[in-house]
């Protein structure tokens, strides 16, 4: 489900919560104020979830998703150092962003590569 489409359900399910009697005049653009706010929040949300490692560091053994100089990598900060398979990675990385664990069953990951 895209953004877009959970800032729509979201509203709607805002909405309903009003019921059939407290739904207030003007419910569309109600409606358009919810969906806007709730995508305005997530894109913020989304953006701010890159840190400075000057001002913050991962947990130690944490996998990560970093910037440096020459791009994105796929990166690990381990006793203080930071590791990549990537040759180019110059291991002082401009930013960094964690690596959120999978949602639902890790096995039925596994399945689809099969």
């Amino acid at each position: 489900m895209t953004t877009e489409e959970k800032a729509r359900a979201y509203a709607e399910n805002v909405i309903d919560s009003f019921g059939t009697n407290g739904v207030p005049c003007g419910i569309k653009d109600i409606k358009h104020m919810i969906t806007e706010g709730y995508f305005a929040g997530a894109t913020e949300a989304l953006a701010s979830q890159w840190r400075d490692p000057k001002a913050e560091l991962p947990e130690t053994d944490a996998d990560v998703v970093a910037i440096d100089a020459n791009g994105l990598h796929i990166a690990a900060y381990f006793n203080g150092e930071w590791y990549s398979s990537d040759d180019e990675f110059t291991r002082n990385p401009q930013m960094w962003l964690p690596i959120p664990p999978l949602k639902g069953d890790p096995a039925a990951f596994n399945e689809t590569d099969k």
